[in-house]
């Protein structure tokens, strides 16, 4: 389903549905048009069908675009054909992701960037920043991220904004703690 919690409409829309098996790989690709969603309602876009031959744990990505290609929602499942076995996650292979980031002052806050990158064949789950300062180690609080515990598809890349005051640095500089899953 697309919900649209906006008062307008939201128009030629496109749901795409990723499933991934356990390993990583692409087990289907589909993409669903919606041509348009009413404000403050939803709508019914597809159901998601899953091969009979897929592995017993598989993960669900489903991406929301508009007319022009842009992301507007991304969501990220991982499923059991034996529904709520999900003990099987303890055997992820490990990833290691590839990550660069950059720093700016703005105005009375500083701002990092960081881009999260998954060169592996394997899916990283529930990927986790921290803002610390870097000689004490001390955790940096209130913190603003445009997006945290992020899961990447192999090949997928994301980039993160991490917003603190300059003052809760207390002169040191940034420091981005990087966890997950399996990362």
């Amino acid at each position: 389903e697309v919900v649209n919690n906006r008062p307008d409409p939201l128009n030629a829309l496109n749901v795409t549905v990723l499933i991934y098996r356990f390993d990583g790989t692409l087990d289907s690709h589909k993409a669903y048009p919606v041509a348009q969603v009413p404000g403050s309602s939803t709508v019914k876009a597809a159901q998601i069908e899953v091969s009979a031959r897929i592995s017993p744990l598989y993960f669900i990505k489903l991406n929301l675009t508009d007319a022009g290609g842009n992301l507007l929602s991304s969501n990220f499942y991982w499923q059991h054909v034996a529904q709520d076995q999900f003990d099987g996650l303890m055997n992820l292979p490990i990833v290691m992701l590839d990550a660069a980031g950059s720093t700016r002052i703005e105005g009375d806050n500083t701002v990092v960037t960081v881009t999260l990158r998954n060169n592996t064949p394997n899916v990283a789950l529930l990927s986790h920043l921290q803002l610390h300062q870097k000689k004490s180690g001390r955790r940096v609080l209130p913190v603003f991220y445009s997006d945290n515990y992020i899961s990447l598809v192999p090949g997928e890349s994301s980039t993160i904004t991490i917003e603190a005051a300059t003052k809760d640095l207390q002169g040191d500089l940034p420091l981005v703690e990087l966890d997950g899953y399996n990362v």
